[in-house]
């Protein structure tokens, strides 16, 4: 995995505090939409990161185990 995380293509789908991440789709991320709802840095922030179901924030960093 590149430091963070931008290639990153496993299927972790939790945020960083155990909700489950929503499907990319679902957030007008059509380029992302084969992604299903797994963790992905598509605009190169710090890490991988997903819209959760948390209700009290849009979306948020996901622990991505180091191999």
């Amino acid at each position: 995995m590149t430091p963070r995380g931008e290639k990153y293509i496993g299927t972790m789908n939790k945020d960083e505090n155990g909700y489950e991440c929503e499907r990319w789709e679902s957030n007008n991320q059509d380029s992302l939409s084969d992604q299903e709802n797994y963790c992905r840095n598509p605009d190169g922030d710090k890490s991988p990161w997903c819209y959760t179901t948390d209700p009290n924030q849009q979306w948020a960093y996901c622990k991505i185990p180091a191999c």
